[in-house]
């Protein structure tokens, strides 16, 4: 009877972790869980920095290249596939 019981609570951690949705009804008045990630599906990520203004900021032509081909050179070593990029001066 031991065994039994121990395969359900393995299979309950189990379904916790493998869940696909979030927010919403489902988690109403209960404590927040980290959003799923699926690395299958395309993925919107926005990279900020609060000292990226004036002199320091993303848009400065010197700046610009660089900041550029390390996106493109980390995306390539991480076989990340970049459908679009902006930069935005503060944000990427």
């Amino acid at each position: 009877m031991a065994k039994t019981h121990q395969r359900q609570l393995q299979f309950k951690a189990l379904k916790d972790y493998t869940r696909t949705e979030h927010g919403g009804g489902l988690r109403a008045g209960a404590r927040k869980l980290a959003r799923p990630l699926a690395i299958k599906s395309p993925m919107h990520v926005v990279l900020r920095s609060s000292r990226a203004t004036g002199s320091r900021s993303m848009l400065r032509k010197a700046h610009f290249v660089h900041v550029t081909g390390i996106v493109i050179k980390f995306a390539k070593l991480n076989h990340v596939h970049i459908a679009q990029f902006a930069n935005v001066g503060n944000h990427l």
